[in-house]
């Protein structure tokens, strides 16, 4: 896990419950987000069952991404199909901005 404060920890590390993360731009939302998702399924959760929601386009491709490479790092260092089938999945993910989601809805 990257360095983060006690609060980002504790929102990346909370599993038994949702979590809302609201913070101030360049303040490691994102960093929670992707923490939180793939500790989240590495521990037997699929990503199509979660919802992450940002303001930005970037911020969307960017989890995506950041998710993508930390489940293929996993894989890498300790093969697993589950953990396959959840990067193929990722493209189907609930990972959107606040206004795509609201226009799916």
């Amino acid at each position: 896990m990257k360095r983060m404060t006690d609060a980002q920890r504790a929102a990346a590390l909370t599993w038994d419950r949702n979590v809302g993360v609201s913070a101030g731009a360049g303040s490691g939302k994102t960093s929670v987000m992707v923490e939180r998702a793939v500790g989240l399924i590495t521990h037997g959760a699929d990503i199509r069952e979660m919802l992450m929601m940002t303001f930005t386009v970037n911020a969307t491709e960017g989890i995506r991404s950041r998710v993508r490479e930390a489940l293929a790092e996993a894989v890498a260092k300790k093969p697993d199909n589950r953990l396959r089938r959840q990067i193929s999945a990722i493209g189907s993910a609930g990972i959107s901005t606040i206004h795509a989601f609201c226009l799916d809805l």
